[in-house]
C-alpha cells in the first residue's frame, strides 16, 4: 500500500515546484533575498509540494468513477480500488496538514 500512496502523491510532479527557488537564484545573493534565507525557501518548497500532493489525492477521490472508464487512469490506486476512499481521505488530510506546517 505504501507504493500506492506514493503513486497518489505524484512526487515526480514536484519538480515544477522548484520555481520557488528562481528568485533566490536570479538575485545572485547566496544569503537569501529580502531577508528570506534558503531554509525558508526549502520549507516553502516542501510545504507547497505536500499541499499539491494533497490536491492530487483529492482529485483522485473525486474523479474515481470517471477514472475507472479511462484506459490508463483506471490503474490509479483509488480508481482501481487498491486504496479505499477512506484511506485516501486520511492521506490527503495528512498531506495538507503537513504542508501547512512547513
Amino acid at each position: 500500500m505504501l507504493r500506492d500512496l506514493v503513486t497518489i502523491a505524484r512526487p515526480h510532479q514536484w519538480t515544477k515546484n522548484l520555481f520557488i527557488f528562481v528568485p533566490l537564484f536570479f538575485a545572485f545573493n547566496i544569503y537569501g533575498i529580502w531577508g528570506i534565507d534558503y531554509h525558508v525557501a526549502v520549507g516553502a518548497f516542501v510545504g507547497f509540494s505536500l499541499v499539491c500532493s494533497g490536491v492530487y489525492c483529492l482529485n483522485d477521490m473525486v474523479d474515481r468513477d470517471y477514472d475507472r472508464l479511462h484506459p490508463t487512469k483506471q490503474n490509479r490506486p483509488i480508481a482501481s480500488g487498491r486504496v479505499s476512499v477512506v484511506i485516501g481521505f486520511v492521506f490527503m488530510c495528512i498531506l495538507m496538514l503537513g504542508g501547512g506546517h512547513c
